[in-house]
């Protein structure tokens, strides 16, 4: 017989940490949800930004659905969950291949995101496909009254795909920025706000949930990069990295409130250029980018949406870290087609703190 290899002492204490630091974690995950989450100041009803008038008709059983359904399904376990942010990480994966399609046989809201979303991945190949077409808009209709269905009723029961679903909706809000009309410039509030939406509803879910750590999204929320130590995403030295967009102006009102929603979404941008110096798998960093809008200050975003040149500076920082995953179908050229938009719609004197970004898309600053 063999002796049986005993771990090395390296091995014991490197194992030691792993779980010491997963257990920090846990601890900084239920302290985040506990104190309503990393959405506590965004002062958004969720249900309100999840489309609520919508009149949509349930589709008849054919032959042509089941043989179409069946389609979708095939698209979105084959071609696209491996595509999705965290996918790095192997249980992520095994989450949206096996665990959201399995809860999706019982739970319309999530059956209608997983064939809607794979309709908007079908499209990008196909934007002519009229029964594609025609499937994205009931299914994408379906998706959202039913979620809407589920958080009216929601319980633990329904928790887990009430919170896949919300994540897919969070994806599709991202990837629509790819078809969203630029000329004349509008910020992109349909994202900020279907997102921040997605965020609140998926927040609602995790703690609808009886046993945390035994819910089937916890592979989710656990998953690497970790997104919920506010103070490290906030801290002074990813501030400090973009501190020369942070130079209030004199035509500027510059109270704290103001300062600290600016002073939060750099400090975030920061954390991601903090991630790209660290060579993080570009899954990872996409993780980084679709949280964006779920974790900075809603301040900030109402300052987007009445278009302060500043707010839209920065914006134009964020998109530039984007361009990186600009090879995924659900970003695509939109980071490039938003910094020249942003260009067009600040004076010169913006554009000036934009050269990182327009030098990334082959622009420059012009009086």
């Amino acid at each position: 017989m063999y002796d049986q290899q005993s771990p090395s002492q390296p091995q014991l204490l490197k194992k030691k940490r792993d779980r010491s630091r997963s257990a920090s974690a846990e601890k900084k995950i239920a302290s985040a949800f506990r104190n309503a989450s990393i959405l506590s100041d965004n002062g958004i009803d969720a249900l309100s930004v999840i489309e609520p008038n919508i009149d949509v008709l349930d589709i008849p059983e054919s032959a042509s659905r089941r043989k179409l359904e069946l389609r979708l399904l095939h698209n979105y376990v084959v071609n696209i969950c491996h595509t999705f942010p965290a996918c790095h990480n192997n249980d992520v994966v095994h989450s949206y291949t096996v665990e959201a399609p399995q809860l999706a046989l019982e739970y319309d809201n999530l059956l209608y995101g997983i064939l809607s979303i794979s309709t908007r991945h079908l499209l990008q190949a196909n934007p002519h496909d009229s029964e594609l077409i025609a499937a994205r808009t009931r299914y994408h209709g379906l998706a959202m009254r039913e979620q809407r269905k589920a958080v009216a009723e929601l319980k633990a029961e329904n928790a887990d795909p009430l919170c896949f679903a919300s994540v897919l909706i969070l994806i599709d809000a991202f990837a629509s920025l790819q078809e969203r009309v630029i000329e004349p410039y509008t910020p992109p509030m349909n994202w900020l706000q279907m997102a921040r939406g997605a965020g609140s509803v998926f927040d609602a879910g995790f703690k609808a949930c009886v046993d945390h750590k035994a819910s089937k999204v916890w592979v989710l929320v656990k998953a690497e990069p970790f997104l919920y130590d506010i103070d490290l995403l906030f801290s002074d030295s990813n501030r400090d990295r973009f501190s020369w967009l942070l130079r209030p102006s004199s035509e500027e009102t510059w109270d704290d409130e103001t300062r600290i929603a600016y002073e939060k979404a750099v400090a975030y941008i920061g954390s991601i250029q903090l991630s790209v110096e660290n060579e993080e798998h570009l899954l990872a960093v996409g993780r980084r980018l679709m949280a964006f809008a779920l974790i900075i200050p809603n301040k900030f975003i109402r300052f987007v949406e009445e278009m302060r040149p500043r707010a839209l500076v920065i914006l134009s920082h964020y998109f530039a870290f984007a361009i990186r995953l600009e090879g995924m179908w659900w970003m695509g050229g939109c980071a490039r087609r938003e910094i020249g938009a942003i260009k067009k719609a600040v004076s010169y004197e913006w554009q000036m703190l934009m050269v990182g970004p327009l030098s990334a898309v082959g622009l420059k600053p012009e009086p």
